[in-house]
């Protein structure tokens, strides 16, 4: 771990002028993207592939039980 003894001779010319820029300049915030048909879709059918998985563990521990 660096510490304050251990750090690199930074120019302060640099440092600044760096710092400058940036505060003209922000960074551009992040769009969320709008999902797409597709993934909709995918979204979907994970959901719809776990409840059938679901669904069968319930009918296979019922079915050893003994109850159907």
């Amino acid at each position: 771990m660096p510490t304050e003894t251990n750090r690199p001779a930074v120019n302060k010319k640099l440092e600044e002028e760096v710092h400058k820029q940036l505060a003209k300049r922000p960074m551009p915030k992040m769009e969320q993207k709008e999902k797409t048909r597709m993934s909709r879709w995918t979204l979907f059918m994970s959901f719809l592939m776990v409840f059938i998985m679901v669904g069968a563990g319930v009918l296979a521990a019922v079915s050893g039980l003994g109850w159907m």
